[in-house]
């Protein structure tokens, strides 16, 4: 099977295509900030396009809506921690030049959690669209 998809890939890029693939003999899981995160098969075809390189970037604040600093961002594909960050003395956090597979149905993994535990961790799922420039995902965390 990994030979037949090999021969695919190739073939697409003789085309002019890419190709992502993740072969995977058995599924890995990950427990992240209490977040099972998980790897599996994934084979997506596309054109050069669909790899876009974006910006990502927000704030973090409790629901009072006061700033918080120090606290953790992590991007994650499948159990892999692509990036991460800490937020600043505003709140803000930003990812420059970030490369993702976009209009794909790919899915990366946001976690937000505070080092110190005072408050407690948030996931959120990411999807990028073909030609996004930037992407803003602005959290409200809440005391444990």
């Amino acid at each position: 099977m990994k030979i037949c998809k090999r021969i695919c890939v190739f073939a697409l890029s003789l085309l002019g295509l890419s190709a992502y693939s993740k072969d995977l003999p058995r599924r890995h899981t990950k427990i992240v900030e209490g977040f099972e995160l998980e790897d599996s098969f994934l084979t997506v075809y596309g054109g050069r396009r669909n790899h876009i390189t974006t910006k990502l970037y927000g704030t973090i604040c409790d629901k009072d809506e006061n700033s918080l600093k120090g606290i953790k961002i992590a991007i994650y594909d499948g159990t892999y921690e692509k990036a991460q960050t800490f937020s600043d003395e505003n709140g803000a956090f930003y990812f420059d030049d970030f490369s993702v597979w976009a209009g794909l149905k790919v899915k990366y993994t946001m976690i937000v959690s505070d080092p110190n535990g005072e408050f407690a961790p948030i996931r959120r799922e990411l999807n990028f669209e073909i030609d996004e420039v930037t992407k803003e995902e602005n959290v409200i965390l809440e005391r444990k």
